[in-house]
């Protein structure tokens, strides 16, 4: 049994210096009410969320035709309250987290040509947790800090069409996982030192292709995702479980999607339609005990 109420709130407002550059800024709230009965405790968890982006967008001319570009901040505060307590007896803890992630980030788009397209990224993010143990006092208090390394995340796009109805794609890209509350938490309640952010490169080829008078459209990509520090849920006692980064992981995978449209009579149009996926994930280091 689970019972989540959730509110997500925001403004935002825009501004257009010129024709060539403007920009957007957002802050927003949200608010996650989670209760959850558990065989050996009840999770009685909210969150409050507070964020705030601002994002400058603008091209500029080069012989080949207009780039584009973005770049901005983006920073999230979180504030996360936890009790756990059996239905009829006493409390057993009571913890605030404060999670803080504050991100930059920017991306270009080149057109080398009027069918080669190249956009370059990045997004450099810091992440803080502060663990506060408000039930706890004196010895037994376990509040903590934890502030994990600033990492550089990178990605280059490209894109080449052929034709109106035939493009090829390439992407090059890494990204991040945070540890979520519980795993930055052992069984005991103590604040994770050792559990790190997982992090992982993508490669993938692709293509988007229109077929038979466009009433084919035909898309195939195939990937590969290298994954360091993979974030498990290691169990260790009866509903007890502790976050542990596994070790290298490497999934490749192929998608296939076609759909084919065609009028049966003016009102009247069947589109069938095809998927495949094919997945192969491996450990490439596994990491136990």
């Amino acid at each position: 049994f689970e019972a989540n109420k959730y509110t997500l709130l925001g403004f935002s407002y825009s501004h257009e210096f010129s024709k060539k550059i403007k920009n957007t800024t957002s802050i927003f709230y949200s608010y996650l009410d989670h209760y959850e009965p558990r065989p050996f405790n009840i999770l009685d968890e909210y969150t409050n969320g507070f964020g705030f982006r601002t994002n400058f967008t603008g091209s500029f001319a080069i012989p080949t035709g207009e780039a584009h570009y973005s770049v901005g901040t983006f920073e999230n505060l979180y504030r996360d309250n936890n009790g756990n307590g059996s239905l009829k007896g006493d409390q057993l803890s009571n913890n605030r987290e404060f999670r803080r992630q504050l991100n930059i980030f920017g991306a270009i788009t080149l057109p080398l040509s009027s069918k080669l397209l190249i956009q370059a990224g990045f997004n450099i993010n810091n992440t803080t947790y502060d663990f506060q143990d408000i039930f706890n006092s004196s010895e037994d208090n376990k509040s903590a800090k934890r502030d994990f390394k600033t990492i550089f995340l990178p990605n280059l796009d490209m894109s080449y069409a052929f034709s109106d109805n035939h493009l090829l794609y390439a992407n090059i890209s890494k990204g991040f996982s945070n540890p979520s509350l519980e795993e930055t938490l052992t069984p005991g309640g103590v604040i994770n030192p050792d559990i790190a952010q997982e992090t992982g490169i993508n490669y993938e080829l692709g293509t988007n292709l229109y077929l038979a008078n466009k009433k084919l459209n035909l898309k195939v990509a195939v990937y590969q995702m290298d994954i360091k520090n993979l974030l498990v849920a290691q169990r260790v006692g009866e509903d007890q479980f502790i976050g542990k980064n596994a070790g290298r992981t490497k999934h490749q995978g192929l998608e296939v999607e076609a759909n084919y449209r065609f009028k049966i009579s003016p009102d009247l149009a069947l589109s069938p339609f095809f998927s495949y996926t094919l997945n192969d994930h491996s450990f490439e280091d596994f990491v136990d005990g």
